[in-house]
């Protein structure tokens, strides 16, 4: 998936954003945009977020299972037929 690259300017203010709203410092600006396959999807997920702060952990994991199969299908090109069910990078989730 492409993961939308923001400036680090545009970053740390989400940052300060989701820390300022209670947002759980496991969730990320980086995380949001690496489980979301497109730009509405992270539209849609930060919305979520933003109405109920204290359960972002769980939009971001229910966000990720959706998307499962996408995730899936990568990780089998990049592994060369090797199948995992998540990317490492959200293993700890």
């Amino acid at each position: 998936m492409e993961c939308y690259k923001f400036g680090a300017s545009v970053k740390s203010y989400f940052k300060s954003k989701l820390r300022e709203h209670g947002v759980d410092r496991k969730v990320n600006v980086q995380k949001i945009c690496r489980v979301c396959r497109d730009k509405k999807q992270v539209r849609e997920l930060l919305y979520n977020i933003w109405g109920k702060p204290d359960k972002a952990s769980d939009f971001l994991l229910e966000t990720l299972t959706r998307n499962d199969v996408i995730f899936t299908f990568e990780r089998k090109l990049e592994c060369r037929g090797e199948e995992t069910k998540y990317p490492k990078t959200y293993k700890r989730l």
